[in-house]
C-alpha cells in the first residue's frame, strides 16, 4: 500500500487550542497504511505543538502499526527537533527522511539553560530526574532570589507527571522551554499521554459525574481525585493556581473535550475530534528576570 500524506498546517506555535487542527486531520477515513505528516507549512513550533506532534505519530503508530515519516522539514524545523531529542524518542514511531547537515546542528550541553528535552514519563523515578533536572536548569532562568518561583514550576511540572504515572497507564512525555520577554520571562510546560483519560479515570473511582468531557476536567479542576481515598498529589486545581497567579494558562484537552484556565477565568470547548488520553500546557510568567 502506497505513503498517504496529511499535510500539517502552520498551528504548532500558536495557542494551544489552535493546535486542534492538526488533530481534527487525524480522525479522516484514509487513517491506514503508510502515512507521512507534511511539515513544510510550518514555520515555528512551540512546546505544545512538539508534543502535539509526537502524541500524533504515537496515536497513527497505533492504528496503522507503521512508523510516521515526517516530511517537507524547513532546516529551522528540522533542528529544533533534534535538538528537543524528537526522533531519539522512538524510531519505530516516527522518523524522517529528509537531509540535515551537521553545520544545522542547535548548541546544546546537559545543563542547557533553555530547554528541558522530551522526557518520556513511565515511572515515579522518571518524575524525580525530571524534577531535578529542572530545578538545576531553572536556576539559571531566574536570579537568585527568585528560588519561590523555581519551586512553584517544579512543583507544577512534578504534580502533572505523578498523574500520567498515577492514573494514565500509559508512558508519558514532557518538554520545557523558556521564553524572553521584554518585561517578563516565559515558561512553557507541554506533558502528554495516550492513556486513558481524565474522564475514564474519576469514572472508576467515582462513577457517572457528568454528560460532558470537559465537566470531568472542570471536576478535576475543582479538586476532585481519581486517587483512592482522595490521598495523594495537589491536583489540578494547584496546578491552575501556580500557572495562573502571574499571568499565565493551564490548558487541558482529553478525549473531546478541553479547558483553558487564565486569570480571567475559563474557557471550555466539548465536541472536539477524538484523540487519546491528555495533553496538557502550561504558561508560566515571572516579572523577575534574571
Amino acid at each position: 500500500m502506497s505513503e498517504s500524506s496529511i499535510i500539517v498546517s502552520d498551528s504548532l506555535c500558536g495557542m494551544p487550542d489552535t493546535v486542534e487542527m492538526l488533530f481534527t486531520l487525524l480522525g479522516g477515513p484514509s487513517i491506514r497504511g503508510s502515512i507521512a505528516l507534511d511539515l513544510a507549512p510550518v514555520t515555528w513550533i512551540h512546546p505544545y505543538g512538539a508534543i502535539s506532534i509526537l502524541g500524533s505519530c504515537r496515536y497513527l503508530r497505533q492504528l496503522t502499526r507503521k512508523p510516521v515519516r515526517l516530511t517537507g522539514l524547513q532546516t529551522h524545523i528540522h533542528a529544533y527537533l533534534r535538538r528537543i531529542d524528537f526522533f531519539k524518542y522512538d524510531p519505530e514511531t516516527v522518523y524522517t527522511t529528509d537531509l540535515f547537515h551537521s553545520s544545522c546542528e542547535l548548541g546544546r550541553s546537559s545543563s542547557s539553560s533553555n530547554v528541558l528535552e522530551l522526557f518520556p514519563i513511565r515511572t515515579s523515578e522518571d518524575v524525580y530526574a525530571v524534577a531535578a533536572r529542572a530545578r538545576r536548569i531553572l536556576t539559571y532562568w531566574f536570579d537568585k532570589n527568585s528560588s519561590y518561583n523555581i519551586d512553584k514550576i517544579v512543583t507544577l511540572l512534578a504534580e502533572a507527571c505523578s498523574n500520567i504515572v498515577d492514573h494514565s497507564g500509559d508512558t508519558g512525555v514532557v518538554i520545557v522551554q523558556k521564553y524572553d520577554h521584554k518585561h517578563y520571562v516565559e515558561i512553557k510546560l507541554a506533558i502528554s499521554d495516550l492513556g486513558r483519560g481524565i474522564r475514564q479515570s474519576l469514572i472508576a473511582v467515582h462513577g457517572e459525574l457528568s454528560n460532558t468531557f470537559t465537566g470531568y476536567i472542570e471536576q478535576a479542576l475543582a479538586g476532585l481525585s481519581a486517587r483512592s481515598g482522595q490521598k495523594g498529589g495537589q491536583g489540578l486545581g494547584a496546578i491552575q493556581r501556580i500557572a495562573t497567579e502571574n499571568g499565565g494558562s493551564l490548558y487541558i484537552r482529553s478525549e473531546m473535550g478541553s479547558v483553558l484556565a487564565q486569570a480571567t477565568g475559563t474557557v471550555a470547548q466539548d465536541n472536539l475530534c477524538f484523540f487519546p488520553g491528555t495533553q496538557i500546557a502550561i504558561t508560566f510568567r515571572s516579572l523577575s528576570a534574571f
